[in-house]
């Protein structure tokens, strides 16, 4: 079982787009994902598109779907406090699933919790590839490589390709997630914004260390963002699943 949590704000209808086919890009999975979406500007959305987004959130196993408004972190906590499942994925409306296997991510999910793995990342996945290509890792598994990251893995890997410490876009361990996503970590400027960046780590620090899988299958993948590695969104790439329900 896994938890997808959102916060998100919708600036146009491109982005409600994308919200409507990532969420159908996770169904494959419906009966093992619980999904807690706050969308900040739900109010100014119309009712056939709010009608239409709960209908695709109804197929999950359960969902709640908010309106809220207020910082970033407070929101996040709050929608994480509901959970009750061990890990929890960061739900972004343009980050879309390209995995189809619903045995494997079953499978993903019981190696971490087995080996005590506490991030898996989830998305660009040709980059964070490079990022280790010449770091061993702890344990290879059917389902991916384990990897410590520590200080010394840190400064290897940023030889290999600049990079935060730990970003956003992973699967958390939940006790992992309450610290990760806790506003009582960054200084009041930072509490107050509404978006997912002024948490991220961009150095080490021990009180964040920690264990974590590079899946052997990609499994989301941004929608218009390349990140630096050029035609590696989906809008460049011919990637059938999406085509098919972006359409």
């Amino acid at each position: 079982m896994l938890t997808a949590i959102g916060n998100i704000f919708l600036a146009n209808d491109t982005r409600l787009q994308y919200l409507f086919a990532t969420l159908r890009s996770f169904l494959f999975f419906k009966n093992n994902l619980v999904v807690y979406l706050n969308v900040e500007n739900l109010a100014d959305i119309s009712q056939d598109n709010i009608d239409k987004l709960k209908n695709i959130l109804k197929e999950f196993k359960y969902y709640e779907l908010s309106g809220d408004k207020d910082n970033f972190g407070t929101i996040y906590s709050k929608l994480l406090s509901k959970s009750e499942t061990k890990y929890h994925m960061h739900f972004e409306e343009d980050h879309f699933c390209v995995l189809n296997e619903e045995k494997y991510l079953s499978e993903l999910l019981g190696c971490m919790e087995e080996q005590s793995v506490e991030i898996c990342k989830i998305t660009f996945f040709e980059i964070e590839k490079a990022r280790v290509h010449s770091i061993s890792p702890l344990q290879e598994t059917a389902v991916g490589k384990i990897y410590e990251a520590s200080l010394e893995g840190f400064i290897s890997v940023n030889r290999n390709v600049a990079s935060y410490y730990l970003g956003t876009n992973c699967i958390f361990d939940k006790q992992f997630a309450e610290r990760y996503w806790s506003n009582s970590r960054l200084d009041n400027h930072k509490q107050t914004q509404h978006k997912p960046h002024p948490f991220e780590l961009r150095s080490y620090t021990e009180e964040f260390k920690h264990t974590y899988m590079l899946p052997s299958q990609e499994i989301l993948c941004a929608i218009d963002d390349d990140h630096g590695l050029t035609n590696s969104c989906l809008l460049n790439r011919d990637v059938e699943k999406f085509n098919d329900i972006l359409i």
